[in-house]
């Protein structure tokens, strides 16, 4: 998902909010072919792909359903996705490297690593 595709999904939550709180079943195109849709309680965030054949839009592999709670839980992290977001270059790169400790085991994570060293 590009940036102005997931800045779209977050413009449009308090009106996802709204639709899951009444029910409300509804699909729109956020931003370039990523769609959002409400069906049975849950959020499908989606890419489309027109079908050579035919040239109608589908539903493609790119994408997730979430249930009410775990749109909940992807809300609450909208600001940490925005900021990393925003710490990727145009080339995809990262522009800040966290620091790796060269004798740290690569089966265990940094805390658990000096808490019990």
């Amino acid at each position: 998902m590009s940036q102005s595709e997931w800045e779209a999904i977050c413009a449009g939550k308090e009106r996802i909010d709204e639709m899951l709180k009444e029910g409300e079943e509804n699909s729109w195109f956020a931003e370039g072919d990523v769609t959002v849709s409400i069906t049975g309680g849950s959020v499908d965030l989606r890419r489309f792909y027109t079908d050579k054949s035919d040239g109608e839009k589908k539903p493609g592999k790119q994408g997730i359903r979430l249930s009410a709670i775990l749109w909940g839980v992807l809300k609450a992290e909208m600001a940490n996705i925005t900021k990393m977001l925003g710490q990727v270059s145009t080339e995809g790169n990262v522009t800040k490297k966290p620091k790796q400790n060269k004798n740290a085991s690569t089966r265990m994570p940094m805390f658990y690593q000096n808490e019990h060293a």
